[in-house]
């Protein structure tokens, strides 16, 4: 009895499932058309790139902002609310990088002060500088603005790492015009360099934090503020007169610290200085948490989120416990053979070599991961400040 039973019940069942088959057939060849054009409409936009060199890459405008430098956001980005421009990082047309995903490696940040005909301790050439770009994109790093660890906004494709270019001091060298061409860098500064490499290179952004006293970049400091804000860059504080905050009392460090905020977002309406390097990377503890980071000079409103040392290794996860907003250490870009042998140890040269030998040190973006903390105003890093510092042997240099 239970035997011809189930022989009715499998035949049904036989009958269902060549139905169900011939659907599914059916479902496949309704969607080839699509899934062809799908695959047309991607190599279309491929092609559609604008080659090296041409102008009118996605999002990015052809030079500087006409009337002041409005619509970028509270992290320097344009309109739409892109973080950077040429291929957007993540999408399909970025291939994978090099490492596997971590979301608690550390950071490199690079510290940067001037370019110039020979190599010195505070200074590179134009070709060394190029040069360490171009070993950065090739093995794998990616830049991001310092603001963008902070807020935790780091939007990389799927295994590269991330990196910080921070300048210092706001030097021409930096940022200067091409002769007799106005609103074009000079392709031997190092925003010059950059523009160069990233029309070459798309998916190297353009993303840089430039930290800035009184009148930066020799002349014609606002309209270069201007073009930097615009073009996916970000501007810091470095104080008015770069001056050592440990010396001074709250009052002065307010006027000094909102001085330059007030003064980038006059000339800028619409963006907000978010950070802060720390000049002679000297710091306070009890500065940090003053009110200082917070008020309003010159009718301008300014709240700062996180700040720079000078020394001497990689900047935890802002994901990690370890992570401090206020003291976030750089690595020097130095020639090793300027400095004393203790101090090779620190410079970028020797802690590339360790962290490409132990990939797994690096922070490496799982792709699209973008988060932010708080709204972007804060970190969630509560952890203790336990990076050995080596501040500057001749501070007037700095």
């Amino acid at each position: 009895m239970r035997a011809s039973r189930w022989g009715r019940y499998s035949g049904w069942v036989k009958v269902a499932m060549g139905i169900l088959s011939l659907g599914v057939a059916v479902a496949l060849v309704a969607l080839l058309p699509w899934g062809i054009a799908g695959a047309n409409s991607v190599r279309a936009q491929a092609k559609s790139l604008p080659p090296a060199g041409a102008g009118g890459s996605p999002g990015r405008p052809a030079g500087p902002p006409a009337s002041g430098g409005e619509g970028y956001d509270a992290l320097g980005r344009g309109a739409g609310g892109r973080s950077g421009h040429g291929i957007e990082p993540g999408s399909e047309l970025t291939p994978e990088g090099p490492f596997t995903p971590n979301r608690m490696g550390s950071i490199p940040i690079l510290e940067f002060h001037r370019l110039g005909a020979r190599m010195g301790r505070w200074q590179l050439t134009s070709a060394a500088f190029a040069q360490v770009i171009d070993d950065l994109y090739r093995h794998g790093f990616r830049p991001v603005n310092f603001v963008d660890v902070v807020t935790g906004h780091i939007s990389l494709g799927r295994g590269y790492a991330p990196v910080v270019l921070t300048f210092d001091d706001g030097d021409p060298s930096q940022f200067s015009w091409a002769p007799g061409q106005p609103g074009r860098p000079d392709p031997q500064c190092a925003v010059g360099i950059l523009w160069q490499f990233h029309e070459q290179h798309p998916d190297w952004a353009l993303k840089a934090s430039f930290y800035v006293n009184a009148h930066p970049f020799g002349q014609d400091s606002a309209a270069k503020v201007r073009w930097l804000v615009a073009h996916g860059f970000e501007v810091g504080d470095h104080t008015l007169h770069h001056v050592f905050l440990n010396r001074v009392d709250a009052k002065q460090a307010e006027a000094e610290i909102g001085g330059v905020a007030a003064w980038v977002q006059t000339v800028a309406p619409g963006y907000h200085v978010q950070t802060l390097a720390y000049p002679f990377g000297a710091f306070d503890r009890q500065l940090a948490d003053s009110h200082v980071w917070s008020g309003v000079v010159d009718g301008q409103p300014y709240h700062i989120i996180g700040a720079l040392l000078v020394g001497s290794g990689p900047a935890a996860s802002p994901y990690s416990p370890q992570f401090h907003p206020y003291f976030v250490p750089r690595i020097q870009v130095v020639d090793p053979t300027l400095v004393s042998p203790p101090e090779r140890a620190w410079t970028w040269a020797a802690w590339e070599q360790r962290l490409l030998a132990n990939p797994r040190l690096l922070y490496v973006s799982a792709g699209r991961d973008i988060s932010s903390f708080d709204n972007g105003r804060t970190n969630p890093g509560r952890g203790r400040f336990n990076v050995p510092v080596h501040p500057y042997r001749n501070p007037s240099l700095n």
